[in-house]
């Protein structure tokens, strides 16, 4: 169950056929009831994430809050669509913790153990 702002059923998957939108290379969004029956009726892969609800912007008001920090941005990949979220958002916390040490200190002067500095 997504956002404050009702939807209908939504769902990210794998099937060109059933895809309205392409989101990333072989990842596809559907909404509208015919796309989302076809992904239901598949039973050769269960790779879906259904959602219902989102989040809204004004216009411009995502760019803003981008320019601003208020979000971290971390690469898209079908796997961490498709991943346990405890795991992913750990995962990617990791990653991003690094990104952020590695922009602001050459990587050549980490220590290969950084909990023995």
């Amino acid at each position: 169950i997504g956002g404050p702002c009702e939807g209908v059923l939504m769902v990210l998957h794998p099937y060109e056929d059933a895809g309205q939108i392409e989101v990333l290379p072989g990842l596809y969004f559907s909404a509208e009831t015919q796309h989302v029956t076809t992904v239901l009726e598949r039973t050769d892969e269960k790779r879906m994430r259904f959602f219902v609800g989102y989040s809204g912007w004004a216009s411009g008001q995502l760019e803003r809050e981008m320019e601003t920090g208020s979000w971290q941005v971390a690469p898209a990949s079908i796997e961490r669509v498709f991943a346990p979220a405890g795991p992913l958002w750990r995962q990617i916390k990791r990653e991003m913790a690094l990104m952020s040490i590695t922009g602001r200190v050459n990587p050549k002067l980490l220590p290969s153990d950084p909990s023995r500095n």
